[in-house]
């Protein structure tokens, strides 16, 4: 009876412990980071550049949660005429496992992580413990 009442008693407190886990925050510790080397900062068309990069963010940011957890992305770099200067395309991706909020606040992180660090870069990659947020100005497929 004694080895049930210890077995009985692991079995919760690997539930207890396993339920925690889930109620953790999403895994943003940056397992690789790189910025692609050409920049944008110094044009005069900066701004638009920045814009629509913002607009990559946001848009992975709101969508690759409910995407099935990846999801790509493109938006022109337009000026203030209309006319179309540069694409960027993006892509989001989270750890399959974490819930929806996690896989957006990993990418909030990932974004933040990215102005940081390549603030004017043409293209980024973050990869983050639970999260993959990628841009370039050219078409790219992650595997």
């Amino acid at each position: 009876m004694g080895s049930f009442k210890r077995i009985a008693t692991l079995v919760l407190v690997l539930f207890y412990l396993s339920d925690k886990v889930a109620e953790s925050d999403p895994d943003t510790t940056v397992v690789y980071f790189g910025c692609n080397a050409q920049d944008f900062s110094g044009w005069p068309d900066e701004s638009y550049y920045h814009n629509a990069l913002e607009q990559v963010f946001h848009d992975l940011i709101t969508q690759t949660p409910i995407s099935g957890y990846s999801h790509y992305c493109t938006f022109q770099v337009e000026n203030g005429n209309g006319l179309t200067l540069d694409t960027f395309y993006g892509h989001g991706a989270c750890n399959g496992e974490i819930e929806i909020s996690y896989c957006a606040n990993c990418l909030i992180a990932a974004a933040g992580l990215s102005r940081n660090n390549c603030p004017s870069n043409m293209g980024a990659t973050f990869q983050l413990g639970d999260c993959r947020l990628r841009y370039e100005t050219y078409q790219f497929t992650d595997q």
